[in-house]
């Protein structure tokens, strides 16, 4: 039986579905982050006039963010379409 002793490589799609899954999970971080600055305590009408141009600001990026989410979600779904595309790295030359 022969060894591999290099892991063979991913096909270029597969490395392609690992990046865009990685950027989606950036997308939903910098959505996470964008609420952080959104007060919840009102002291007055200055405090609710900033928090309503905050709310406003927040909804166009989440508008952006939810674009370009679905956009990697429809060329790179979640889900794996083709298991096969990856390699298991523990797999013997031979064993294929």
């Amino acid at each position: 039986m022969l060894y591999r002793i290099d892991p063979p490589e991913n096909p270029p799609e597969y490395d392609e579905w690992l990046d865009a899954q990685d950027e989606k999970k950036e997308l939903l971080k910098k959505a996470g982050k964008i609420t952080e600055k959104i007060p919840v305590e009102f002291a007055g009408i200055d405090d609710l006039e900033i928090a309503a141009g905050l709310l406003t600001h927040a909804r166009q990026t989440f508008d952006d963010i939810m674009n370009e989410y679905r956009r990697l979600e429809d060329d790179f779904p979640s889900e794996l379409s083709d298991p096969d595309m990856a390699f298991d790295d523990n797999v013997w030359e031979g064993d294929r």
